[in-house]
This record gives C-alpha cells, sequence and structure tokens, in this order.
C-alpha cells in the first residue's frame, strides 16, 4: 500500500478534505484545516466537534460536508457549489 491506508485508535478524518490524520495532530498535515472540537478549550477527546468555516467556505446541499470556497464541487459527495454560495 501507500502509507496511511489504515487508522490508529484516535486517528480522525480531516472533515474538509477527507486526510486521515495522526490522533496526535491538531490540524490536518494536508489542507491545515483545524481538527474538529480542537479549536479554544472546548476540544478534546468527546469535546464539541463543531468546525468553524472560513469566510467564503460554503456547506454541500447534498450531504452537509463543509467545502472551502476555492471549490466547485463537494470533496466528499462531488456534487456540485450550489449557485450563490
Amino acid at each position: 500500500g501507500m502509507g496511511h491506508e489504515f487508522k490508529r485508535d484516535g486517528d480522525w478524518t480531516c472533515g474538509s478534505c477527507n486526510t486521515n490524520c495522526f490522533a496526535s495532530k491538531n490540524s490536518c498535515f494536508k489542507c491545515k484545516a483545524p481538527r474538529p472540537g480542537a479549536g479554544g478549550m472546548g476540544g478534546g477527546p468527546g469535546g464539541n466537534r463543531t468546525f468553524t468555516p472560513r469566510e467564503g467556505d460554503w456547506t454541500c446541499p447534498e450531504c452537509g460536508g463543509n467545502c472551502f470556497a476555492s471549490r466547485m464541487e463537494c470533496f466528499r459527495c462531488k456534487a456540485p457549489r450550489p449557485t450563490g454560495a
């Protein structure tokens, strides 16, 4: 295989680019998005899993994925970006 095709306990999947990230990391090594629940003081295991989108980011109407402003299709389900998003 090509390396990171398996997950270990505590590893997490980036909500922005769907990359597997190590449990020890608080942001995605690929796209630098923050780990869900790692922001501010309320993070940690089982903590608040909200992700604060940046200006221009959009939510996919098909699957609810948070997509970067630069994307013209959803990273997760490949649905096209809605007009005006």
